[in-house]
């Protein structure tokens, strides 16, 4: 079994050209058409299912777009049918992230008035992630290059190869021997078809090459294509630009907020300044009536204190009438008795004197050092507020 898919592509090739192949070049063509397969299964077949998985996504997008008249809103939900897929899985979810939904309430209750796109589609539905990683783009891009370099060297392996089953010292020998003209024959027969054979190689991998190169492409091209319809679509039922508006309406609430705080500042000094007018007004006139209070207490207290004076002059002229006339009226013997008398009233009277005007003199004094002490308190309190 081995042998006959070996030998399959080589006899295949021989038949077409009726030409033989040997060894060597079946096996540049085997190893061609190993990565040939590669190619097939690895990049075709995945190119075409992507290409189908898009396809089915923009008639399933299309078809959504025109269910929704009257500028109805595609929710997410709808876009989840479309992107259920595991194809989608991974880019759907990212997308779904990007969709910001704005809400208005609308009697009493909370709705959904509009779905913003954020950003591009194209930026979560890359090319690099459905496409060229499904694809494996970045080894098949060189796997043309990969068969030309096959191509070459089997081409120069054949060409050694047949040189060394070559014998040129047959030439001269030829010319004095008939006999080894039937070898130089020989040799020269292995030597051509062995570089037939290496060119027919190198044909078949260059050729492939390019057949690939072609495949690729244009593949690559389609599905390009494809998903670029797909992100059109998205960006078409999304408005964008939510971030420039949002940034707008932040520069707007500042500029708002500056206004209010310089009129709210104003109006805060404007009031307050009256307030503490009217407080100075306030206090000013608080100590004009407490100066009254104060002026008339101690006018009082001066007024009573000149009555005390008063009084007591004449109580001491009558008290010094009376001693006047018990003098006069006491007899020589009664001087000693009428002395000592007379001390002790002069004593007693000092003592009553001192008694009623320093305690007086002193509740004045004391009076006036409050008041002093008060209007002191009070016009240290004043001086912060004005």
């Amino acid at each position: 079994m081995t042998d006959l898919i070996f030998n399959f592509l080589p006899g295949f090739f021989s038949d077409l050209l009726g030409i033989p192949i040997s060894n060597n070049p079946r096996v540049v063509i085997n190893l061609v058409a190993v990565l040939l397969l590669l190619f097939l299964g690895w990049y075709v077949v995945q190119a075409v299912r992507a290409l189908f998985r898009l396809g089915l996504a923009v008639r399933d997008l299309e078809k959504v777009r025109q269910q929704k008249t009257n500028d109805e809103i595609v929710t997410k939900d709808d876009l989840q049918q479309v992107f259920r897929t595991a194809f989608f899985a991974s880019v759907w979810n990212s997308f779904r992230d990007t969709l910001h939904e704005q809400y208005d309430y609308q009697d009493g209750q909370k709705r959904l008035v509009r779905i913003r796109s954020t950003v591009p589609a194209e930026t979560v539905f890359s090319p690099q992630s459905l496409v060229d990683a499904r694809l494996n783009v970045e080894f098949f891009k060189h796997l043309p290059g990969i068969l030309t370099g096959i191509g070459i060297i089997g081409t120069f392996y054949g060409l050694i190869n047949g040189i060394q089953h070559f014998d040129p010292s047959l030439l001269a020998k030829a010319k004095t021997d008939p006999a080894q003209m039937d070898k130089l024959f020989v040799g020269l027969k292995v030597l051509f078809d062995e570089v037939q054979g290496a060119f027919i190689a190198s044909f078949f991998a260059i050729g492939t090459a390019m057949v690939i190169t072609v495949l690729e492409k244009f593949l690559l091209n389609v599905c390009y294509r494809k998903l670029e319809q797909l992100c059109r679509i998205l960006d078409e039922l999304y408005e964008s630009g939510v971030g420039e508006d949002y940034l707008a309406s932040l520069v707007k609430s500042s500029a708002e907020s500056a206004t209010q705080t310089a009129q709210l500042k104003q109006s805060l000094v404007t009031e307050l300044s009256e307030l503490l007018r009217d407080l100075n007004a306030q206090q000013i006139k608080q100590s004009e009536v407490l100066g009254s209070l104060l002026s008339a207490k101690i006018q009082e207290h001066i007024d009573a204190s000149e009555h005390h004076g008063e009084r007591f002059r004449t109580e001491l002229k009558d008290g010094l009438a009376d001693i006047g006339k018990t003098v006069a009226g006491v007899a020589g013997g009664q001087g000693e008795t009428v002395t000592g008398m007379l001390e002790h009233l002069i004593h007693t009277f000092s003592a009553n004197i001192q008694s009623t005007f320093g305690d007086q003199m002193q509740g004045q004094a004391e009076m006036m050092n409050t008041a002093v002490t008060s209007m002191a308190e009070m016009q240290t309190g004043f001086n912060p507020s004005s």
